[in-house]
């Protein structure tokens, strides 16, 4: 049987696809033909009420996610009373535009540990920008909300409206590189790695905020952030953004290789995917989305392998 992060990763990057699709004839088809396909290979019964992708099973993936979090860090008393104490007297708090901001304070509060509030401010008002993250006003408190179609759409909208700013551009990582092959120079181990850091930069900051608020669950807000990037269209897309050109590609240490867009697209995948999924999980993502076609394990899945094996 699939591992539940499998679920999950499937019926994300599915709702990613219902999202952009307008025609409800064809969302009803595409569930239909999943719902069926997934009953198969997880050997379930055929039956309605034992379909694990429906249009509104939401509450399934949050619990799914909820029993599988990567990592969990200890609940930090002190942090947590420290955070108490800066929201209690103002110095943590919201503004108009709806984002945290941290006030000059003047207490006797460990200046490092300001200075870590600080320094993960702006990944926790991107959370609550894409609604992967929420301010409870009674509490006071961060959390993380449940997944909804409607948190996964404004998660495409921001990152693809902030595209410039994470996808490096391709003129800009493709100098300077020998090659011995005559497409556009493009060194994808460099991309991969700045795209990974951005993952688990993203992550980290909600492992921050995890200490004193103890509602935010860092795997099930990063997973979101991920789909939203590697989804059909989303900015780490390259098989679109790139307009399926080829490629002469540095990567693993190796110069002068030449690559598509679409196989580009599948080792970032599977480079930045590592983070938050093992290889089978990632596999079977890749598979159901592609309609459970076999001709994805030799088309696809070579290229995720390459790039999980050259992830961290």
């Amino acid at each position: 049987m699939l591992h539940k992060n499998t679920y999950f990763i499937c019926e994300l990057i599915l709702r990613w696809r219902l999202i952009m699709l307008k025609k409800g004839w064809v969302i009803g088809l595409m569930l239909a033909r999943i719902c069926v396909s997934s009953q198969s290979v997880l050997g379930m019964e055929s039956k309605s009420d034992k379909c694990i992708i429906t249009e509104n099973n939401t509450d399934e993936i949050v619990s799914f996610l909820n029993e599988n979090v990567k990592e969990n860090l200890n609940y930090n008393d002190e942090a947590a009373e420290q955070w108490k104490y800066l929201v209690a007297k103002g110095y943590i708090y919201m503004d108009s535009d709806g984002h945290l901001k941290l006030q000059q304070v003047e207490d006797g509060i460990e200046a490092l540990s300001l200075d870590i509030y600080r320094k993960q401010l702006d990944n926790w008002n991107l959370g609550l920008d894409l609604h992967v993250l929420e301010w409870d006003e009674k509490a006071k408190m961060l959390y993380t909300p449940e997944i909804t179609a409607d948190v996964l759409d404004n998660v495409t909208d921001i990152l693809l409206e902030n595209e410039a700013d994470n996808a490096e551009p391709l003129e800009d990582i493709s100098r300077g590189i020998a090659h011995n092959c005559n497409y556009a120079k493009w060194n994808i181990g460099t991309t991969c790695a700045q795209n990974y850091n951005i993952i688990k930069k993203f992550y980290n900051s909600l492992l921050v905020a995890q200490q004193p608020n103890s509602g935010v669950n860092p795997w099930l807000s990063t997973a979101t952030y991920w789909v939203g990037f590697v989804r059909e269209g989303g900015a780490w897309d390259y098989k679109v953004q790139k307009n399926y050109q080829t490629f002469c590609c540095t990567f693993g240490g190796v110069s002068g290789q030449d690559r598509s867009a679409e196989w580009i697209g599948n080792y970032n995948y599977g480079y930045t995917g590592k983070f938050l999924f093992d290889l089978n999980t990632l596999h079977m993502g890749s598979y159901v989305v592609s309609g459970m076609d076999p001709k994805d394990k030799t088309t696809d899945w070579p290229a995720i392998d390459k790039g999980y094996s050259h992830a961290p």
